[in-house]
């Protein structure tokens, strides 16, 4: 199965269980940037409850801008921030100190500037950590309504509606903070591995 998804940043649990049984993944390179997406944002649990991490953008933040040609805003030291943030969040979890190496150089060393390749290096990495055998590419041209035997999932995993769709139930395990705040439901990749370490693949699979 090949399916189409625009690009995220450190994509919801839920994009991850459509990744994870698909036979190829095609990242939509022709679209045009759009607010209120995960484009560049994620949401991460913290002792405090769900945080929005955003990634300011410098250019490319109104609705007509090719998605490669969307700059980061790298005057403020957001990557830094970011990262100090989700260290802080989750370095009481099981597998931190196993994946936490493996991911800070993404932010603390980045040397991108566009938030379409930011965004490719870390679904790279991902895809590695959590051993998927999914194929990455890149759309050829723009599939606004999808192509025949592509299953197009653009715009179909929202914030607005906490990630979830009617594509898979809502994806349990435990958390850091389930014992304060209950269960929250499609937070990053970054939860799950944290949280899971090796057996994060098979909650994807469930």
């Amino acid at each position: 199965m090949t399916i189409l998804l625009e690009t995220q940043y450190c994509p919801p649990i839920q994009t991850f269980a459509a990744i994870a049984k698909a036979d190829l993944l095609l990242i939509e390179q022709y679209e045009n940037y759009q607010k209120g997406a995960y484009r560049n944002r994620c949401h991460i649990a913290t002792a405090n409850g769900l945080l929005v991490l955003s990634i300011p953008l410098a250019k490319g933040k109104n609705q007509q801008t090719p998605i490669r040609e969307v700059e980061m805003d790298l005057k403020t030291a957001w990557p830094q921030q970011h990262w100090k943030t989700i260290n802080l969040a989750y370095r009481s979890a099981p597998f931190f100190d196993h994946y936490g190496p493996k991911l800070a150089p993404f932010w603390l060393e980045n040397e991108e500037t566009r938030l379409f390749d930011f965004n490719q290096k870390l679904l790279r990495q991902f895809v590695k950590l959590l051993k998927l055998e999914t194929e990455l590419g890149l759309s050829s041209d723009f599939r606004q309504n999808g192509d025949p035997g592509v299953l197009n999932l653009c715009h179909t995993i929202l914030p607005k509606n906490n990630g979830t769709s009617e594509l898979e139930p809502t994806i349990k395990y435990g958390q850091v903070f389930e014992d304060r705040q209950g269960f929250l439901p499609e937070l990053s990749v970054l939860d799950l591995l944290f949280c899971c370490g090796p057996q994060a693949k098979g909650v994807l699979m469930e």
